[in-house]
């Protein structure tokens, strides 16, 4: 039998970075990335039918086909975490199927709360799917967070030989556990990362950039899309003035709370792991400054550095302007 692994996530803990490493490994022969289930880099597809119990009968009979391979078979998705927040009955299903058919090992990893929040919160600005106060954010997460860790306890006591749990604090390093994991070595590791793209945070202007998109079209007599403000924001060649690059949307007061709230909850649903890694000594004013997401802290040069420069970076330039 082949050797699976299922990488389940947590969303907000290198996943990006992992299924990019999968992907070129997978590109390059050293494992089997089941390819015909990915969509883009990673396999959400895969995750969401097992989630929703549809039928996938053509991946076990793939999975089965690898098992005359020597190589490992991976499969990453944090779909599959998020699903731990609702009923975990078809997930739990699809391991022990998997178990039956391949030598399984699942891992997941935790954030601290408050941190995951704040990193949550980035990207869904970014991308244009919430628009509103981080605090509104906090609390429609907190339910969520409440059911994601019951559903891990679940998982835990129903594949304890399986599942390893894992914690991204500041020395998780998501490649070195995972080269780790299927022994691959540093030479190929290192040419396997060759185009990585950059996925860390973006800069404080670029979050309100790209939060007050609507307003600053609005002011400003534009018509800048959102695929154009973050094709020029994550350019690594395009930085504004006066920026932060290291900031927390969430207070040092708050993310305590918001920490200690995880940890009741860690304690409830017996979940030593999340205890051991963000239990009180951790230190919260590390997280650099603290700032507000309010549309006056963009200047009007701050605007216009971004219209110059998708000027001279995409050929639409009559569609900047109304």
């Amino acid at each position: 039998m082949t050797k699976l692994i299922v990488h389940c996530g947590m969303p907000k803990t290198g996943t990006s970075l992992a299924q990019f490493y999968f992907n070129k490994l997978g590109n390059k022969g050293y494992i089997n990335y089941f390819d015909k289930f990915k969509a883009g880099i990673a396999h959400h597809k895969l995750a969401n039918s097992v989630i929703s119990g549809s039928p996938i009968d053509d991946f076990y009979n793939e999975l089965i086909n690898f098992g005359c391979s020597d190589k490992c078979s991976v499969i990453s998705s944090e779909s599959f975490s998020n699903g731990f927040g609702s009923d975990i009955g078809n997930i739990s299903n699809f391991f022990d199927r998997c178990g039956k058919i391949s030598e399984l090992k699942v891992y997941l990893v935790l954030r601290r709360f408050d941190s995951f929040l704040d990193s949550m919160y980035c990207q869904q600005v970014r991308f244009g799917s919430f628009k509103g106060d981080i605090s509104v954010y906090i609390k429609s997460r907190r339910k969520w967070f409440e059911m994601f860790l019951r559903g891990v306890a679940k998982m835990k006591a129903q594949h304890a030989q399986s599942l390893s749990i894992l914690a991204y604090t500041k020395q998780f390093d998501v490649v070195d556990v995972f080269s780790s994991i299927l022994g691959i070595n540093q030479n190929v590791t290192e040419k396997a990362l060759l185009g990585l793209r950059d996925t860390s945070k973006f800069s404080y202007k670029s979050q309100l950039f790209l939060h007050f998109l609507d307003e600053i079209n609005e002011k400003f007599g534009l018509r800048i899309d959102r695929k154009t403000a973050v094709s020029v924001l994550s350019n690594p060649d395009f930085e504004f003035l006066d920026d932060e690059k290291r900031y927390t949307f969430i207070g040092n007061d708050e993310a305590r709370e918001l920490n200690n709230f995880a940890l009741r909850l860690a304690e409830v649903n017996n979940l030593k792991e999340y205890a051991d890694a963000f239990g009180s000594s951790i230190d919260f004013s590390d997280r650099g400054a603290v700032l507000p997401m309010v549309f006056d802290a963009l200047s009007s040069t701050d605007v216009f550095d971004v219209i110059e420069y998708a000027k001279t970076t995409h050929d639409e330039r009559f569609a900047l302007f109304k």
